[in-house]
């Protein structure tokens, strides 16, 4: 029986290949006898040296693997993916399986159709993930921070894939991008403030303390960081940790309340229990066998798992080409028995190759829980059948005061100190009968309107059905105003308080003001119900009144909220598209063909 062997680029997976030998032949017995060879560490000392050192693949190739007895396999664990490898498993159609990173440019099963790229963690997730993520609550709007310098290439590769998935798959979708230098020195304030003018789902793909600090610049504007929703990108075994609010430092307690709402989406395997136990062998062995050293309490990586289960998926090939009669010899036909399927194995569970060879594990998004300062699963995406799947017993943290996920809200929808001030309607500073004789003359095509009894109370907004309670406090129940005579003159307003809540499902924008005088009262209910009425059948294209709330001591108006926020936040903001042109062109014509 021919002897299948093993080329290894880099001996720091040693101990997942050896172990992975082992089980295979438990797994197997009988089928093969597979040995192994490895490269000597002093010819490849690290990843970019292999560039150089491809000589040393075809010198093997040509010494060992020609003699009609023995059939080779090429396996590159633990660096960059390489096309010179692929080409020349092509060329010798031998069976080449790529463990290390994985960057999609092996995909082209015409170019290299004997290579299968079993990465423990791929960039095209990334991108379906949050776009299920996207739909799944209805938001239409998302920015993107990331770390364009290259102390970690990770968070480039993100947010390629991502931009690339939402551009070709998301057409709905508005994506905003923001790269920041973290070689530099960075504003967050200046970051998160351009963040907040165009969305409200953030998508942060940085260093972690970077993620950090624009969680605490949000919160230290003053912006509400629980209606922002944050989802940071991670890889698994980052080699600069995790996130975490906790380092030690007298921002602690501020990064605490402002990681509320936050979101870690990464990387997540389908290991079995007994996979601790075998990690355990794999350090052990690294250790003693191939002198591995270990950072603190950390242990192998997925990268050895990946070379580790890369053996078994390699004898499953072999054992079905055995039972069809199929030359074990033939690389190709070993890539393709694999593709398009799922194969589970012991300890390592489930793994899932798609139609391109391409390894695709589940993307597990984690919500940070504050009463234990840690995150929790409580998403899942499911690459085979490219659904977000709920965690069982999850309990997602949105942050909110209902602990709802917070809506779509672009522009005006973030609080108070952030939101823009709109054009359209002016804010009221005089007399309430000045405002409606502005309107009156603003709108000269509606005519004469009576209120029926039946509608009487139409425009009477009942506070308490606002969403947000916090104004709750300063709203009290409103009056019953019938009977009573039109506010023709206020004496003094000491103020106007401007708000974003939901009423009746709706987005609304209050306009508060405050009176601090008796206001006098003239002429009947029924010609301030007139005018009212009036205000509230505006034209389609000029923000509605929906109606207002009058107490002792204040007004409030309630209309639509614009979504983008006022003409000025358009002009200055926002790079306005030729479609957004002729709608406004459209909306300005519509208005004056009103007769």
């Amino acid at each position: 029986m021919a002897v299948p062997r093993f080329i290894q680029a880099l001996p720091f997976t040693a101990a997942g290949f050896d172990l992975g030998l082992r089980d295979a032949a438990a797994l197997y017995p009988g089928m093969l006898n597979v040995t192994l060879e490895y490269i000597s560490p002093k010819e490849l000392a690290i990843c970019p040296d292999f560039d150089l050192s491809y000589h040393v693949v075809a010198e093997y190739y040509y010494r060992r693997c020609t003699d009609g007895n023995t059939v080779c396999a090429l396996f590159y664990p633990g660096c960059n993916p390489t096309i010179t490898l692929a080409s020349l498993g092509r060329e010798w159609n031998l069976f080449t399986l790529n463990s290390g990173t994985t960057f999609s440019h092996l995909r082209d099963r015409a170019l290299y159709p004997s290579t299968i790229d079993f990465a423990p963690f791929q960039y095209t997730p990334y991108g379906a993930s949050v776009l299920g993520f996207l739909h799944k609550h209805n938001w239409t709007s998302v920015a993107m921070v990331y770390d364009n310098s290259t102390r970690q290439i990770f968070n480039v590769m993100v947010y390629n894939a991502i931009e690339k998935h939402l551009r070709i798959n998301g057409k709905s979708i508005r994506f905003y991008s923001y790269p920041i230098n973290n070689s530099d020195s960075v504003d967050f304030d200046l970051v998160v403030t351009r963040v907040a003018q165009v969305a409200r789902v953030v998508l942060i793909s940085t260093l972690p303390d970077t993620a950090r600090n624009l969680s605490m610049a949000l919160y230290r504007l003053g912006a509400p960081a629980t209606e922002f929703v944050r989802i940071y990108m991670d890889g698994p075994s980052n080699p600069f940790g995790p996130l975490k609010y906790a380092v030690g430092d007298a921002d602690d307690e501020v990064a605490m309340k402002s990681f509320s709402g936050m979101f870690v989406l990464t990387a997540c395997y389908d290991y079995r229990p007994e996979m601790s136990l075998l990690l355990s062998e794999m350090k052990d062995r690294a250790i003693s066998k191939y002198s591995a050293t270990f950072r603190g309490g950390s242990g192998p990586s997925h990268f050895v798992v990946a070379a580790y289960a890369s053996v078994l998926l390699y004898h499953q090939a072999l054992a079905e080409m055995i039972a069809k009669n199929l030359d074990i010899r033939d690389g190709t036909a070993a890539a393709n028995i694999l593709i398009n399927r799922t194969l589970s194995f012991p300890s390592v569970g489930r793994v899932f190759l798609n139609e391109y060879g391409e390894r695709q594990d589940m993307m597990c998004l984690t919500n940070f829980q504050p009463s234990t300062g840690t995150f929790e699963t409580v998403m899942r995406y499911d690459s085979p059948t490219s659904h977000l799947v709920l965690a069982a017993n999850y309990s997602i943290k949105w942050g909110t005061w209902n602990n709802q996920p917070p809506r779509n809200m672009p522009v005006c929808g973030y609080g108070n100190d952030m939101c823009q001030e709109s054009i359209i309607v002016p804010v009221l500073l005089g007399t309430f009968s000045a405002v409606m004789l502005s309107a009156l003359a603003t709108i000269l095509y509606i005519r004469k309107a009576r209120i029926n009894d039946q509608d009487a109370e139409w425009w009477n907004i009942d506070l308490n059905k606002m969403m947000r309670p916090r104004l709750r406090s300063t709203l009290v129940s409103n009056l019953n105003l019938s009977g009573t005579r039109r506010i023709s003159r206020i004496s003094r307003v000491t103020s106007v308080q401007q708000d974003i809540m939901t009423y009746n499902g709706h987005s609304v924008r209050l306009q508060i003001i405050k009176i601090t005088h008796k206001p006098v009262f003239r002429k009947s209910t029924q010609d301030m119900l007139n005018e009212v009425r009036r205000l509230a059948n505006f034209s389609q294209n000029i923000n509605r009144l929906v109606g207002i709330a009058i107490q002792p001591t204040m007004v409030t108006f309630v209309k639509t909220c614009c979504q983008r926020g006022g003409l000025d936040v358009l002009l200055e903001e926002f790079t306005v598209d030729n479609n957004l042109k002729i709608s406004l062109i459209w909306d300005i014509v519509q208005e004056f063909t009103i007769s």
